[in-house]
């Protein structure tokens, strides 16, 4: 189910994978053959980073992730502006 409520998101075109990488036959191959194949981590961890993602409608979820991580390393300001030093 929760891969099946990302396929609108996927479909769209609005999921970016790169061309090359060392890992993506074996990813989208767990993809196509998800239900039937043999493993499904990727699956899963795919459904729900795109959940993830679309949770804050305010700001995408990778955006957020980067504010807050400029906050922790004293970058940014607890509103998320940077500060004028950086």
């Amino acid at each position: 189910m929760r891969i099946h409520a990302q396929t609108a998101t996927i479909e769209s075109g609005q999921v970016f994978i790169p061309k090359e990488a060392s890992w993506l036959d074996d990813y989208l191959h767990e993809l196509v053959s998800f239900q039937n194949g043999r493993h499904s981590d990727q699956v899963h961890s795919t459904s729900q980073a795109l959940d993830w993602i679309k949770q804050d409608a305010r700001v995408p979820g990778i955006l957020q992730y980067y504010i807050n991580e400029n906050i922790r390393l004293g970058l940014a300001y607890p509103d998320g502006t940077l500060k004028e030093d950086y």
